[in-house]
Order: structure tokens, then sequence, then C-alpha cells
């Protein structure tokens, strides 16, 4: 074999008739081609990032080919179980054993192709045959991005960051270990042939956009006239003058893998010992209640159960995923917007009983309220208003409140009446959040005068927001979107103000005025801009929460698009290895491609180790978070944690 460039000629696993699979085949394998290359408009561009491809790493995965410098084991020799050289004599590969025997490797494609292939398809993209059944979906490696690395955040990962996910799998997903199908050797045969599929994959994506972007326009020029079909490609293509800038973008990403061996991060502190105060000091770090303010609750969730607020919310991540199953090859962005905006709709529906149930629960609901009570004790809603305004804060009187303390203030700046709604102090957000709304429809009726909403007539005027020109998909996904924001909308005026005749309408240009509120009874009529004040407050909650959920979908993407939800640390599933070295390396500079930032700039090393304690003893001691609630903001942080008695 030479040590210049070669070709690996992979065959499969042998048939009873002597053959090789492969042989026989339907047809032959081929890689897909990634989006970024049929993105290229022209045809001659887009040809030419093919041929760059075929030329450094061969024309097919039968077919492979290894540039010098790539940094593979003896020069990839281990990707498939023959070789060709450049006298076009084919020999088989063999290694020596521990008996000092000679016998012929599989090779990492031989290998790949029966374990690995059917979710992490042919180029490594993840779209496999069964890839459709999954979730998460099988990794796309051409990104060359790997979530759990013992490297820097960033970096490639080392051989024993691959070994240890192909040896053990990943808990909690479709990802196996096979560490009793494959014996060691064929284990680190498979590494080699998923490091050059990702060095592959990589290299395609930048080669396509600096092609598209012109950077290869002179030599794509030069190399007018060359027949493709008749390259040779078991030789180095000395004539081609695109091969040399592939080689460059391929030996630049090459080299990211030969660094990561050197990039190890090494805690610098040891582990301190899993301790109940330590245990404890994790946990306080975890809720934010310490001067470093983390908002590792923000995602998790107060109770670890990964449905921290800053995700789309978990009901509806469900819905999407599981119910309408959309996330499958064979639908279309079209069909995923759709799904998202349907299960909003649903969710809307449900969200109104669970806040009915959580005030009921806390004291506020229906029920609750006797002579002399007081709930709202403490509560204080400022209303600003207009600076022609007359209204008192003596004049107004929220009676479903009592207790409420009313203030009022004018603003000439003002255009519109609003409410602040401020809480007693140590008050749970979530009561807030679930109180506010209320608090501020009442405060504006009673500073309306109005006693109920009988003989309103309110108009609702949505827009199906889409261009003129827009095409068939856009124009029906906006109709979509302005219908079930517009149903949501309805239920809630309705909801909000009983007797009342609501009317939803959508149209397709924008219209003049997206509101129209006529009080037919003048007695009841009020002030015109508290009325029209107190309904856009409840136009506004639907479409707030329409907007929320479009933009936590948005923010709970992966690197490869995918949706992902925060670990549920309650299980004692951990993903990237249950070691406390494990943990520390997720916490410490996050996991690649995901929403889990970095923490070594903000902690010290030896807070780390107290939230990996922490974490680690969540599965076990179900009291740390059992009572926990969320930061309130305007409170000092703690200066130490209470005491809570170890399970021992």
């Amino acid at each position: 074999m030479r040590s210049t460039a070669f070709r690996l000629l992979t065959a499969g696993f042998c048939t009873l008739l002597g053959g090789c699979a492969g042989e026989f085949e339907a047809f032959p394998l081929t890689y897909s081609k990634a989006k970024v290359v049929t993105d290229i408009a022209e045809p001659v561009k887009q040809e030419a990032a093919v041929r760059a491809l075929a030329e450094l790493f061969g024309p097919s995965p039968r077919e492979i080919k290894v540039p010098r410098g790539l940094g593979l084991r003896n020069g990839g020799a281990y990707l498939a179980n023959f070789v060709t050289d450049s006298n076009g004599e084919r020999k088989p590969l063999a290694v020596v054993d521990a008996t000092g025997a000679k016998t012929q490797i599989g090779g990492g494609y031989q290998l790949y192709r029966k374990h690995c292939l059917h979710c992490h398809g042919v180029t490594g993209d993840g779209a496999g045959p069964t890839a459709d059944f999954l979730y998460p979906r099988p990794r796309d490696y051409r990104k060359g991005i790997y979530k759990f690395t013992s490297t820097t955040a960033g970096a490639k990962p080392t051989r024993d960051d691959l070994w240890r996910t192909v040896n053990y799998g990943i808990h909690g997903t479709s990802m196996p270990g096979f560490e009793a199908l494959m014996t060691p050797s064929e284990i680190q045969q498979v590494i080699d042939y998923v490091i050059f599929l990702s060095i592959r994959g990589e290299s395609e994506v930048l080669i396509a956009q600096d092609v598209a972007d012109g950077a290869w326009d002179e030599e794509i020029d030069a190399d007018k006239g060359q027949n493709f079909a008749l390259i040779d490609w078991a030789k180095e293509p000395a004539n081609s003058k695109i091969y040399p800038r592939a080689l460059e973008t391929a030996t630049m990403v090459a080299d990211k893998w030969k660094q990561a061996e050197e990039q190890v991060m090494n805690p610098p502190a040891p582990r301190v010992a899993s301790s109940n105060e330590s245990i404890l000091r994790g946990r306080e770090l975890f809720l934010g209640k310490t001067a470093e303010r983390l908002e590792c609750w923000g995602c998790h969730g107060v109770k670890g159960q990964g449905d921290g607020k800053s995700f789309v919310d978990k009901k509806i991540f469900e819905k999407v995923l599981f119910t309408k199953a959309v996330f499958q090859s064979m639908h279309s962005d079209l069909d995923r917007q759709i799904a998202i905006i349907d299960s909003a709709a649903e969710r809307f529906r449900e969200l109104k009983s669970e806040r009915e149930s959580r005030l009921a629960a806390a004291g506020f609901g229906h029920g609750h309220h006797s002579e002399g009570h007081e709930p709202f004790h403490g509560w204080n809603a400022e209303l600003t208003m207009p600076g022609s305004s007359s209204v008192s804060a003596e004049s107004i009187h929220p009676h479903e409140y009592a207790g409420l303390h009313v203030s009022v203030k004018t603003d000439a700046a003002a255009t519109k009446p609003s409410v602040k709604v401020v809480a007693p102090a140590g008050t749970k957000p979530q009561l807030v959040e679930d109180l506010s709304p209320g608090i501020r429809q009442a405060v504006l009726a009673s500073a309306a005068g109005i006693a109920d909403a009988r003989g309103w007539v309110i108009t609702y005027n949505g827009f199906v927001d889409a261009p003129a020109d827009a095409p068939e998909d856009q124009l029906r996904l906006a109709r979509i979107r302005a219908e079930r924001q517009g149903e949501s909308i309805r239920e809630q005026l309705v909801h909000d103000y009983p007797g009342a005749t609501v009317n939803v309408l959508l149209h397709r240009e924008a219209p003049p005025t997206e509101l129209a509120v006529v009080p037919l009874d003048e007695a009841n009529s009020g002030p015109a801009t508290i009325v029209t004040a107190l309904v856009e407050e409840s136009i506004g909650q639907v479409k707030n929460f329409y907007g929320k959920i479009q933009t936590d979908w948005t923010a709970s993407l992966d690197e490869w698009q995918w949706p992902l939800r925060p670990a549920n640390i309650n299980t004692g599933t951990y993903k990237g290895g249950r070691r406390p070295i494990d943990i520390y390396w997720r916490i410490a500079k996050g996991i690649n491609g995901a929403k889990m930032p970095a923490h070594e700039t903000t902690l010290k090393p030896q807070q780390i180790w107290d939230l990996v304690n922490f974490v680690l003893a969540v599965p076990s001691r179900p009291e740390l978070l059992r009572d926990a609630t969320e930061p309130v903001r305007d409170e000092a942080p703690a200066a130490a944690p209470a005491k809570v008695a170890a399970n021992r």
C-alpha cells in the first residue's frame, strides 16, 4: 500500500455462495447530497462541488479514497476490507492479531453498514430507513458536532469519547451499546469510519458554501472540459484545478480532529466529597438562590422535570412530537408548522382548567371567599390613566379581589389605561402569573364603572398575514395561523365578557382597525378608552401566548434543527455518561449543539462539583426538590442553604 492517496474497495459480509454483499445489489449505495449542495443554483457550480468531494473521498461508499494528511489511523486502512493501490491491484486488508497471525479485517464501512447505517444513513446524515421511528433522531455526523465529549467547548471528541458512545450507547435514546456485538478492534474500525464520514460531511458543507459564494470561480473555469465520467478515482487528480482547494478545506477540518486529543478538559480541582452539605449547596445553585443566580431551573424546571419556562411548553412539545408525529422525513416544514399551531390551540384550552385548579389549590378559587376574608391583602394594582382622566382610587372596587390595594396616577404621554400588578414579597411567580390578568381586568372594569358586558358588540378583525404574491403553502400557513388564533381569541372574549356579542372576522388584506367595541347599553358603557383597553387586555393574552409558543419552539431547536427537551434529572438518565466526571464536563463546558451552556467561567470548580453531587443525588432523594420554588429576584440571594436531613 502506498502512502499517497489510494482507493479502498469496500465489500460487505460474505454470503454462503462465497460472494460478498454489494456484488449483487439491486443498486449501488450512493452518498446523498447535503442541502447546501442542492441549493447551489448554477449546475456547473453544483457539479464542481460534487466532483471535489469525489476527488477527495471517492465517488461512492464502495470506493473510498483517503487524501494524504487526513490523520486517520494508518492512513485510513481500517475503513474497508480490500485496498486497490495505484497499480490497480486489489488486496485484502489484514492486521496482526495477538497471536501474531494475520487476519483480514471487516473494515469500518462493512461494520457501519451492518450495525449503524439503518439509523445514521449511508452518508452519516442521520436519515437511515429507521430514523423516522426514533426520538431523539439519530445523529447527523456531517456537521462535525458531537454532544458528549471530554474536550473543551466546541472541540471535536477524542477517540475515547467516541469509544464510550459506541461501546456503551447513549442512555435514554435508541443508540445501543455495542460492547457485546463487536470486538474492541471492530469498534475502533467503526470509529475510523464515523470520523471519515464526519470529515467528509463537514468538508462538503464548507466546499459548497465557498463554491456558492464564488470563491472557486477561477478554478471552476480552469477545469472546464474535464470528463467527469473518465476520472481514474484510484489516482490523485494531478490535473484538477479544484482538487488543491478542496484538499485545503478537508485538511483544515481534519486538523481539528488531530487537535482534539490535546484539548481534553481536566478539572482543575479534585471532586468535592458527596456530603449532604455539598448536595445542598448544589441545590441552591440549581435553583438560582445564590449570588451567581444560575438559571438551571429555567430550563430543567424547579422540580427538575425538564419543564422549565425557557423551553416550549412541555405538553405542546409532546403533542407535536408524539401525537402529531410530523417530525419524519415524509413530512414538510409546512406540516410541522401547522402541527405546532394546532397543538398550541389545543393547549390554550387546557391551560384554563389547569390555571383554575392551581388557584383553587392556593385558596384563590371559587368557594374560598368568605366575609371578612381578604386573600389579596398585600397585593397592589397600580393603574395609570391618560392625563385627562378623572378616575380616582376611591371609585375602584374590584369586589372579587378582597384586600387588593389600588393606586391611580395620570400620565400625559399615555394613550390608554394600563395596570401593573405588584405581589407581596415571597409570592410564588406562578401564582403572580396566574392572578395578574384577572386583577388587571377587574381594575379596569371597575374604573370604567362596568358591571357586566351585556349589550356589548366586540368585533376582532384578524389579518391573514401573507404577501399578495405568496406561494400557496405560505398562504395556507398564514390562514391556519389566523384561524386558530382567532378561535382562541373568541374563546377568551366569551369567557371574559359573558353576555357580549363576539365577532371574529378574518381579512386577506390588513383591516383598518383590529378591534371595535360598541357598548349598546349606555348605562353600562363606561369610558370608551377603558372599555377598549379592557378588551385589548384579553386579546393581548392570546396573541402573547401564540407568539411565545412560536418563539420558544424556535429556541428549542438544536444545531440539527430538531426539537429537544432539557433533561429530567429525577430519572437518573444521563445520556453522556453517569460518572461524576461526565456530569462535570456537561456542566463546565456545556453540550455541543444543544442549549446547555458552559459554566466554567461562572462557577468555581468546587461549585461545579457541588452541582454534580446534587444532580447525582436527586433520583434517590426526591425531597431535595419536592417543595422547591422559583427564585424571586427582588429578594437578596440566600446566604446559605437550609439544613435538610440526609437519607443515608
